[in-house]
């Protein structure tokens, strides 16, 4: 019998990964300080920790607008201006395109990018704490000190971001 409720269980979680997203409780730290999401938390989806947009930028001084026509969210700061599309596997910081490993989805109301994308526009480090699933950012970008198991898990492409 508990054969059988494992195996069911498993199958439930494979058939509905969202279900095992909202396990994830990962925490993202900016600047030493943990960032409050209204809504939907950061998550993994295709092995890449993916963040709300919203709550990162607009803690980095991001003025955020949302077009719902094309679903697209426009960022500026200062004479920056960011443009992320749902769906889209780039984005364009003034114009210039960026590619993202995972695309820009949204997950419970919340536009959601992964959380190495922030290196492609701000100056930021980021530390990935796999104990912990803490992501700490810090910026501007200061060197973060790593382990050696975490730098060869990072050149043989096995680290999650």
């Amino acid at each position: 019998m508990k054969k059988k409720i494992a195996i069911l269980l498993s199958c439930v979680c494979i058939a509905f990964p969202a279900l095992t997203y909202a396990q994830s409780n990962i925490q993202v730290k900016l600047d030493g300080s943990y960032v409050k999401f209204s809504g939907q938390e950061p998550t993994v989806i295709n092995n890449r920790t993916m963040v709300p947009l919203r709550g990162i930028f607009e803690n980095l001084g991001y003025s955020i607008e949302w077009d719902a026509n094309t679903k697209t969210a426009t960022l500026n700061k200062d004479n920056k201006s960011i443009s992320i599309q749902t769906g889209a596997d780039r984005f364009s910081v003034n114009g210039v395109g960026k590619e993202l490993d995972v695309p820009a989805q949204i997950l419970n109301g919340s536009l959601m990018l992964p959380l190495r994308a922030i290196e492609s526009v701000e100056f930021v480090g980021i530390k990935w704490d796999g104990e912990t699933k803490t992501a700490s950012i810090t910026h501007p970008f200061s060197v973060v000190p790593i382990t050696v198991e975490e730098a060869d898990k990072m050149l043989s492409g096995d680290a999650t971001d």
